[in-house]
C-alpha cells in the first residue's frame, strides 16, 4: 500500500472537515453550501452540451427548410434613396426604404419597399430574397448561423445556471454571517456576566 503524498481532495477534505475546536456549525453548513453549488455547476456543463446540441439540430432543420422555400432575385427601386423621407432625419450612413418592384419566379409582379444606401438611385437593382409567395423575407440562416446559435444557448443556459448557485451561496453567506455576529455577541455577553473570567 502506498503511503506517498495525500491526493488534492483529500487535503481538502481534511483541511475542510476535520473537526476542529473553533469551528461552527455554520462553517459546516456554508462549506456544504459551496460544495454542492460547485458540483452543481460542473454538472451543468454537460447539461448545457446537450441543450446545445438540441438546439442546433432544431436550427439546422430550420436552415434547411429555409434554404428550400427561399430563393434570391433583384428588385428595382423606384425613387432615389434621398429622396426616401427617412432621408431627412438620422445618419447618412443608416439605409432608407424606398418603394420598389420585383418578379416573382412563377413570373407574377410584385411590389414593397426595400433599404438601400442614401446615394442608390431610382431604377436601381438591388438584391432580394423572396418567399415561395413572391413576398420579400430575410436571407436563409446557415449552418454557420445554427452552431453560433446553439454555442451562445448553451454557454447563457450554464452562465445562468452559475449565476444562480453564486447567487444562492452568497445569500446563504451573508445569512449564516448574520447567525455567526448573533452568536459571538451572545457568547461575550454571557463572558462579561460570567464572574469566573474577572
Amino acid at each position: 500500500m502506498e503511503t506517498g503524498t495525500p491526493s488534492w481532495w483529500l487535503r481538502w477534505w481534511r483541511v475542510c472537515w476535520r473537526r476542529r475546536p473553533l469551528r461552527r456549525g455554520a462553517d459546516t453548513v456554508e462549506s456544504l453550501l459551496v460544495l454542492f453549488a460547485v458540483l452543481f455547476a460542473l454538472a451543468g456543463v454537460p447539461l448545457a452540451g446537450v441543450l446545445g446540441s438540441t438546439i442546433h439540430g432544431d436550427q439546422l432543420a430550420i436552415s434547411e427548410q429555409q434554404q428550400r422555400t427561399r430563393y434570391e432575385t433583384t428588385a428595382v427601386t423606384l425613387v432615389n434613396g434621398i429622396d426616401a423621407p427617412a432621408a431627412l432625419r438620422g445618419p447618412a450612413q443608416v439605409p432608407v426604404e424606398v418603394p420598389a418592384h420585383w418578379t416573382a419566379r412563377d413570373g407574377s409582379p410584385h411590389a414593397g419597399t426595400v433599404f438601400v444606401s442614401r446615394e442608390t438611385r431610382a431604377g436601381a437593382v438591388v438584391p432580394v430574397w423572396l418567399d415561395q409567395t413572391g413576398a420579400r423575407t430575410t436571407a436563409p440562416t446557415t449552418a454557420g448561423d445554427a452552431a453560433l446559435t446553439a454555442s451562445l444557448t448553451a454557454i447563457v443556459a450554464w452562465s445562468a445556471l452559475a449565476a444562480a448557485l453564486a447567487g444562492i451561496v452568497a445569500l446563504a453567506h451573508w445569512i449564516l454571517d448574520r447567525l455567526r455576529y448573533r452568536a459571538w455577541a451572545r457568547e461575550w455577553e454571557h463572558l462579561g456576566r460570567d464572574s469566573s473570567y474577572s
